[in-house]
């Protein structure tokens, strides 16, 4: 990767937007995403946006798919520990022994080891700031904060490969 896929691979992480003409695109009132338009009138919901294979929006869509798929690959444990750690030194938390400690974090650990650390980041760094926050969290706590910027992320991904592929399908058509 370029330094410059990165510095946008990193934008893409921190807040999930692409580029606006990718957006208007995802973003497309009325239409199927399913590709499947069972059960409902065409004229009410449109077929998934096709573009052209040499356009620039193509490439456009390919790269930020990639940089999308990329952006869910989860944390390392070690890197999830040491964020609990460091979430876990701004709070209370109930006197455990050295074993129940382990046991917790494990759980924890377990329980996150599906997010991409930038979301395991912004979650804590969210509860942390959050004035209600009091206690150190319960796992669900934070997944209920991640869970919510991972589906955007993952909804823009499906898209943007749904595009790529009713784009596919429509170039590998015979023509008579």
């Amino acid at each position: 990767m370029d330094i410059t896929t990165i510095k946008q691979a990193e934008i893409a992480t921190l807040n999930d937007s692409l580029p606006e003409v990718l957006e208007r695109l995802i973003t497309s009132p009325g239409v199927d995403w399913s590709g499947k338009l069972i059960g409902r009138s065409e004229y009410t919901f449109k077929a998934i946006p096709v573009i052209e294979h040499d356009s620039f929006i193509y490439t456009q869509a390919v790269k930020w798919s990639k940089i999308l798929h990329e952006a869910l690959a989860p944390a390392d444990y070690k890197q999830i520990f040491m964020h609990l750690t460091n979430l876990r030194a701004h709070f209370k938390s109930p006197a455990f022994s050295e074993i129940e400690s382990q046991i917790v974090i494990q759980d924890f650990i377990s329980d996150l080891a599906h997010l991409p650390l930038d979301l395991i980041e912004l979650t804590c760094r969210q509860y942390r700031r959050d004035s209600e926050s009091k206690y150190f969290p319960k796992p669900g706590q934070l997944r209920t904060i991640a869970n919510a910027h991972l589906c955007i992320r993952v909804a823009k991904l499906n898209k943007l490969n749904a595009i790529l592929q009713a784009s596919a399908d429509a170039n590998n058509k015979p023509t008579y």
